[in-house]
């Protein structure tokens, strides 16, 4: 079962000094009666996220309401998910306001948990019981009598820690002011701008906070990954000094148990099981490692293979427009960071032999899509290396070097595939993939192609004996 827990703050005001101090602290929301803009925009600078607990202005980015206002915030069109409903009033009023709003929580007292549990299992309510705790025994009761979701005042990385222990099997999972496991698109719709961007700096991919670390993907810092384990999602003595489980399948929860249990028989997870691995957190993570490196030692045992290769990016001019990218350059006169370059066909040459002589077999080829680019110029490339290198294999060109490659010279992707197959071109790198999901893309890379453009590359290739890399990017959005 998971638990969820919000490490939120009851304020009277804010100011720029306060939001950085409870943010410091561990805080990720901020709690108090009738927002005004300039002190949601306080907030959300400091990467807080503002609730209101009367009426659910437009600066808020969620409320916890009394039945009655709760059901008007429906009406004006503010979704379940980002609706507490307060446990007041008459039991029929609750219930109303739970069924016709759709929010996510209902808020009571720790002397009133099992009556709200009763409540929240009514057929067709999709409800978890939220309550205050101020130690580890509350939560504990609160969670034996029915709550789901723990709010946190002033709690430190041991006391959580603690919580953690204490509340096993339960799965604890940290959330902002919104619950976990929501589509992005649907959160992108309701929130403004500034307000989304706090939201996004505080979540991972599932909608879970992330862990309190300096560190993210790109910076030059070591991962704060603790010694005996994979998962920094804790940072408390007994998470970050103690050593993995012996046997993490134990711990790891029956759900994730039971893939990984498969996995080690021989059956593949599911599209919907690797959903749910992609959500792994804290043991988690451990046991699919766990069950990882036991399928790898049985599969290839203790060889490890590498290859001497060398990249040769031969452009960084391009004219996609990914948000993403840090890598390509505009023309010179639009000033797009910094000085753009184009080697040709001998300049591209002449580093495949270079790499050959220090020792490289493989040159891996791909870059920006330059303007001018036609179809005759990826093949050219592979043709002048295979003919001063005829032993090196050719690692080249993108799903959407090939697309383009194909649509400038006029043919099909599967003769523009044979033409490069013929040329020298040994395989095919899996990047502008991103993410292959067209909602996402049209967000991450919205002129690029889309998932079956993608698709149709490379199950083309694979028909035609040409093998593959595929990618995923992590950090996106």
């Amino acid at each position: 079962m998971r638990i969820t827990f919000c490490r939120l703050r009851p304020v009277e005001s804010v100011n720029e000094l306060s939001a950085a101090t409870r943010r410091r602290e561990g805080t990720t929301v901020l709690e108090k009666a009738a927002w005004t803009a300039a002190e949601a925009r306080l907030a959300v600078a400091g990467e807080l996220l503002p609730v209101d607990t009367s009426r659910p202005p437009a600066p808020a980015v969620a409320a916890v309401l009394d039945p009655a206002p709760a059901l008007e915030a429906s009406k004006a069109g503010w979704a379940g998910w980002r609706l507490t409903v307060v446990h007041t009033g008459p039991r029929e009023m609750v219930v109303e306001a739970l069924a016709r709003t759709g929010a996510t929580f209902l808020r009571t007292g720790r002397s009133r948990v099992a009556e709200a549990a009763d409540l929240a299992s009514l057929p067709g309510l999709r409800v978890s019981v939220s309550v205050f705790v101020d130690s580890v025994q509350e939560a504990v009761a609160a969670v034996a009598a029915g709550a789901g979701d723990l709010l946190l005042r002033d709690w430190d990385g041991e006391q959580l820690g603690a919580l953690r222990e204490a509340l096993r099997p339960h799965r604890l999972l940290e959330r902002s002011a919104l619950p976990p496991f929501l589509e992005l698109d649907r959160v992108r719709q309701q929130l403004d701008g500034e307000a989304f961007t706090a939201y996004l700096h505080q979540v991972d991919g599932s909608g879970l906070v992330r862990p309190r670390t300096a560190w993210a993907p790109g910076k030059d810092l070591p991962p704060p990954v603790p010694p005996e384990r994979l998962s920094a999602a804790w940072s408390d003595t007994a998470w970050v000094a103690a050593p993995a489980p012996a046997e993490p399948l134990g711990v790891a929860g029956p759900e994730v148990a039971a893939i990984l249990e498969r996995s080690l028989d021989g059956i593949p997870p599911t599209r919907v099981e690797l959903e749910r691995l992609f959500e792994a957190d804290g043991d988690e993570v451990d046991a699919i490692a766990w069950v990882a490196d036991r399928l790898r030692a049985r599969t290839v045992g203790e060889r490890v293979t590498y290859v001497v290769n060398r990249n040769i990016n031969y452009t960084n001019m391009c004219y996609f427009r990914c948000g993403f990218c840090a890598f390509s350059k505009g023309p010179r006169s639009l000033n797009l960071r910094g000085e753009p370059y184009l080697m040709d066909v001998p300049e591209i040459v002449a580093r495949a032999e270079e790499a050959w002589q220090r020792g490289a077999t493989e040159v891996c080829l791909q870059g920006g899509i330059h303007p001018q680019f036609t179809g005759d110029f990826y093949v050219g490339v592979v043709e002048g290396i295979k003919a001063r290198l005829p032993d090196m294999h050719i690692h080249g060109f993108t799903p959407l070097e090939v697309w383009q490659g194909a649509e400038t010279s006029g043919v099909t992707v599967r003769d523009f595939l044979l033409r490069l197959r013929e040329a020298g071109l040994g395989s095919l790198p899996g990047t502008a993939a991103e993410i292959l999901d067209d909602d996402v893309r049209s967000h991450l890379c919205p002129d690029k192609i889309r998932t079956a453009q993608w698709s149709e590359v490379m199950l083309t290739a694979h028909e035609l004996g040409l093998r593959a890399t595929a990618t995923i990017m992590f950090g996106h959005i």
